[in-house]
């Protein structure tokens, strides 16, 4: 073979001289060295990170609620890496907005910046339905190539791309490089569609093999690898990112989904792309491993540390709610933790109450200092519960 790479590879002339490269199936051979002290120091800072994020556990606290958060932040941040200019404000005010005037609007950007078109914001949303679905499909079907074209179909529905073969793996060749780039500017060509299809096959494989590798090290292996493979023409980095939670969620080391790790790819972004790389051009497995290892700990502590602030602040409002007079303010506290933009409609239709009540009970959160008036008007008041918001909103910035 001509041009392999060790341990990852080779490259394949394709048309006009250019080269694409092939993924070995996994796992890499000669074997990952795990037996280095700094390596085996990042397994185990990162096993004990996600032992304690999934040991985290509030009698008072809907835990589930939380996780509906977690899940949009998720969401904002994987499509910020793939160009998405949409917020978590974007995507929280866009829930609130009838269906019939959601496509093709454009929606409010942050202070100075320029309104963000729906399509950005859909994304989001569809980010969101396919963590869900995947989730719920993992309870009685195994991770394989069908669940990943299902996802894939969801992610890709309404959005840019949309056109790109939803739901099937690419039929064709395509590169990697900056937008509207040609192939001669890529900065990665993955393999031919027909090689890609046999590679991807092969990853199903990886998934279900019983090998002496602990679960974040395939679970590292496969986040690469389907990047390398890169099986559909458009998505692959976000289906790529949501492999993480579902493998680990399979595997048992995740009880609730909350190791999200795109706000770290974001954080390292060119680090993330290097190391990938670094693969594909000298099979530095262990180098993408160290990072990824990181990547975990890191996010697993910041996902255990918001929760805990998350649990706090709710049992602090929860006192402050049930000084209210109203037999629906805890109701409405819950409501807040799963939805924390929300209008009188919505507090009517969510606790099943009277308009004027459901004004008058967010009169009292307001007075309270819970909820926060956005708008300004007299009519069609939007409120936020901006304490809770805060949590949740580092790192959403678009790039």
């Amino acid at each position: 073979m001509a041009e392999e790479v060790p341990r990852a590879g080779y490259y394949v002339t394709i048309t006009e001289g250019h080269k694409a490269f092939v993924p070995y199936p996994l796992p890499p051979d000669p074997p990952v060295d795990l037996t280095q002290p700094e390596m085996m120091q990042l397994l185990l800072d990162a096993e004990r990170a996600l032992a304690e994020l999934g040991s985290f556990e509030q009698p008072v606290f809907n835990m589930q609620l939380f996780v509906n958060m977690y899940v949009r932040k998720e969401t904002v941040v994987s499509s910020q890496i793939e160009g998405s200019q949409a917020t978590l404000m974007n995507v929280l005010e866009y829930e609130n907005v009838a269906p019939e005037i959601r496509q093709g609007h454009l929606f409010d950007g942050e202070v100075g910046q320029p309104p963000v078109p729906g399509e950005y914001i859909i994304e989001g949303i569809n980010y969101v339905k396919a963590m869900n679905y995947g989730l719920e499909r993992l309870r009685n079907f195994p991770l394989s190539l069908r669940l990943i074209r299902e996802i894939h179909r969801i992610l890709m529905s309404g959005v840019r791309g949309e056109q790109r073969q939803p739901g099937q793996f690419r039929t064709h060749q395509c590169h990697i490089g900056p937008h509207g780039a040609t192939i001669e500017k890529a900065t990665y060509v993955p393999p031919p569609a027909n090689q890609a299809l046999k590679c991807i096959g092969e990853l199903e494989k990886f998934f279900h093999q019983d090998l002496p590798l602990p679960a974040l090290i395939k679970t590292g292996l496969i986040h690469c690898q389907f990047e390398m493979v890169h099986p559909f023409a458009d998505g692959n980095g976000r289906i790529g990112r949501l492999l993480i939670p579902f493998y680990l969620y399979q595997q048992g080391l995740l009880k609730q989904p909350l190791l999200y790790i795109s706000h770290f790819f974001k954080q390292h972004r060119r680090e993330y792309y290097d190391r990938l790389r670094a693969v594909s051009g000298s099979g530095d497995w262990e180098g993408w491993l160290a990072f990824f290892l990181s990547g975990v700990a890191s996010i697993a502590k910041d996902a255990a540390y918001t929760a805990r602030k998350a649990s706090e602040l709710y049992q602090e409002h929860r006192e402050i709610a049930q000084a209210v007079r109203s037999e629906y303010a805890t109701g409405l506290l819950e409501y807040l933790c799963r939805s924390p933009v929300i209008t009188a409609r919505d507090v009517e239709q969510q606790l099943g109450i009277t308009y004027p009540t459901a004004n008058s009970l967010i009169r009292k959160f307001e007075a309270a200092g819970i909820l926060t008036e956005t708008t300004g008007k007299k009519r069609n008041r939007r409120y936020q519960y901006q304490a809770y918001l805060d949590l949740f909103t580092e790192g959403t910035e678009p790039l």
